[in-house]
């Protein structure tokens, strides 16, 4: 093969098989937007014949055609890629510099694994009969008109703008938003595919007589230019912005819906999609009928505020006890496994205690089958009755985890930072054991708030001192020490005079049944002392060190254990989390019980392998460490953009 000095395009080796090897560039060029009147007139123009061109069909073929072009591209394009690392892994020579298709390969491989399941979601999207009498998904239709429309130049204006006019008359369900990136991936693997196919039965024919160099740049490079453009879109924002159901409910009479992060959000939208699959009202007007709930809901000044708050939220409607009146009028028809939750829900004691008991003795009644003689069936049944009763509550928790999958708690997004009127008190209850001791937990104190630093986030340590048979003794001097470490942390980082360490210590006092000084009821002590000092009434920590004016603005309290860690970001979502309209606690005047929503949330908590190894008995209880055993107590969140790219479901650890 000759070489071309002149020539500066970085080049890839590409070879069939059994045919003389190819030379292919793939350059990268910047996307351009369309900004004159022209290019808008012209896509609009382009959209609106191309809806007007669809007729929706019953026919559910289309993901079998999706699922064949997804086979094609994959192999062509794993092979050439497979066949360019022979060649460039062979000859150093063959690698040109930094443009090639291994460089694009992670992007190619990405794409392709992003799109293999595509075939399966296409079933329950709607399907169009395009002007080939072609059956086709109409989302694909649409992806795939827009990027012929735009020579393969993707921008995130231009997509929008296209998209909202295809959906001017129709809107595109949900479920077909989400899909829209990786449909549009499948188009430009597909077309890379087919490119790479032609080229290579071209290169066959002209290369009989020995291997001859092809420049492929165009139009190959404006679809690996393409697709690396969709990687780097705002998707978040296009989905927002193309979302006709969520624009409905951003007008939640509560203002609480525009204010949940995506992963709420992006949870409420999925439950209108499934109203909307299971009745015959279409998405967005689903949408209205809730917002038109919350808002009566709104008129009511008599019922308690957190009452109304919660009522007058759209997803009181939609995830909360409100949905039943919704069903009700889009005429819902639920599932056979939704109905079985129903009844569960409906009588939950009878189901748990009735099904053991149906358990236990169907497992007693198996194992004595055959049994002829009284006194060895009643022998029998009171030997097996205790070891039955054990299996029977596994298989209990079993089918109650498989019949009722956990729900997600919707959440505010308070990422940006608490509100004041959330302001959040970070405690950790220990003893003041000895001098190391107290300076490590001052130290952990500190890393907790390093990685949770907000402007109305406190953290501050609940210290008594440990038991002893006499009301002060030595360990009463740590208390001094824990107080200037507390001054030490609020002068480093207490700016503008705010002081976000705190320090509050009891006192011992006598506990004639455990004949010893002690602090009063511990743990849970400490924290009773506390919330009533928070409420305004009796003081029992003599010691206090750090701003004491901020504890009247205090609403919540985050209790950690000595050794449990704070993780980045943690506190504000368990703080948003307990903030929405649908978990805040509404307490009864009359019984002074939470009626509805929580007052007490317990996040997961993850074991660490440096905590597991600390003795012996740790290690024990610690299970698989280094493998979060929690999270598969957690049910499948769809994300808004295929497979969860967006948001996934984050656990909350403390």
């Amino acid at each position: 093969m000759e070489n071309q000095s002149n020539n500066t395009e970085p080049q890839i080796p590409l070879r069939a098989s059994g045919i003389a090897a190819s030379m292919l560039v793939v350059r990268q060029a910047p996307v351009e937007r369309p900004d004159s009147v022209e290019d808008a007139s012209r896509l609009k123009s382009i959209a609106e014949n191309e809806a007007r061109s669809w007729r929706l069909t019953n026919e559910k073929s289309s993901h079998k055609a999706l699922k064949k072009k997804w086979y094609n591209a994959s192999r062509v394009i794993n092979s050439a890629l497979d066949q360019s690392r022979e060649l460039t892994g062979a000859d150093d020579s063959a690698v040109f510099g930094g443009s090639d298709l291994r460089v694009n390969a992670r992007l190619l491989e990405a794409a392709i694994a992003d799109t293999r399941e595509l075939s399966l979601a296409a079933r329950q999207l709607p399907e169009v009969l395009v002007r080939d009498n072609q059956v086709i998904t109409r989302a694909y239709a649409a992806v795939a008109a827009y990027l012929r429309a735009v020579d393969w130049k993707f921008h995130d204006e231009t997509f929008v703008a296209f998209i909202s006019t295809v959906q001017g008359s129709d809107p595109l369900r949900i479920r077909e938003l989400w899909v829209l990136k990786p449909l549009m991936q499948l188009v430009l693997l597909g077309e890379i595919g087919s490119f790479l196919s032609a080229q290579t039965s071209a290169a066959a024919g002209k290369n009989a007589g020995g291997p001859q160099t092809l420049e492929y740049r165009s139009p190959l490079d404006a679809f690996v230019d393409c697709m690396r453009a969709l990687e780097g879109a705002p998707w978040r924002a296009i989905f927002e912005r193309l979302s006709g159901v969520d624009h409905i409910l951003r007008d939640d009479p509560s203002g609480a819906y525009s204010r949940m992060d995506l992963e709420s959000r992006n949870l409420y939208l999925h439950v209108i999609h499934q109203l909307g699959a299971a009745s015959k009202i279409e998405e967005p007007e689903i949408a209205r009928r809730a917002v038109a709930l919350a808002r009566a809901a709104r008129q009511d000044t008599v019922s308690h505020p957190r009452l109304r708050d919660r009522r007058s939220h759209v997803g009181y409607y939609l995830i909360g006890e409100g949905r039943r009146p919704l069903e009700r009028q889009i005429h819902f028809r639920p599932t056979f496994a939704e109905r079985v939750q129903r009844a569960v829900l409906a009588s939950p004691d009878v189901y748990y205690f009735l099904g053991i008991e149906l358990v236990v003795f169907a497992v007693i009644a198996f194992l004595l089958i055959g049994v002829r003689s009284p006194v060895s069936a009643i022998a029998g049944f009171a030997l097996l009755f205790l070891p039955a009763t054990e299996a029977a509550w596994g298989v209990m928790n079993q089918l109650t985890s498989f019949v009722l999958p956990p729900r997600v708690l919707p959440k505010l997004d308070f990422s940006e930072g608490i509100p004041p009127d959330c302001s959040t008190l970070v405690v950790v209850p220990t003893l003041s054991l000895n001098e190391s001791y107290v300076r490590r937990m001052v130290r952990e104190l500190e890393i907790r708030f390093l990685a949770n630093r907000d402007a109305h986030l406190y953290f501050a340590l609940l210290t008594d001192a440990p038991d002893s048979q006499f009301p002060t003794d030595q360990s009463d001097e740590l208390v001094s020490l824990c107080s200037v470490l507390i001054e030490e942390l609020n002068r480093k980082y207490g700016g503008e005079g705010v002081s976000p360490f705190f320090l509050f210590h009891r006192f011992r006092s006598f506990n004639p049944s455990e004949g010893s000084w002690m602090g009063w009821e511990r743990k849970r002590g400490k924290l009773l002392d506390l919330n009533e000092l928070l409420r305004g009434g009796e003081d029992n920590f003599p010691v206090k060190v750090g701003d004491l004016s901020v504890l009247a603005t205090i609403a919540y309290v985050i209790t950690l254990d000595s050794d449990t860690q704070l993780p980045r970001g943690a506190a504000r979502r368990l703080v948003g989390t307990l903030a929405h309209p649908l978990n805040r606690a509404v307490v009864s005047s009359r019984t002074n019980t939470v009626v509805e929503g929580y007052g007490m949330l317990q996040p997961i908590v993850g074991i660490s392998v440096q905590s597991a190894s600390r003795s012996l008995l740790a290690n024990i209880y610690s299970g698989q460490t280094g493998l979060d055993l929690y999270t598969h107590a957690n049910g499948p969140l769809p994300g808004p953009l295929w497979r969860g790219e967006l948001c996934r479901q984050g656990n909350l650890r403390s």
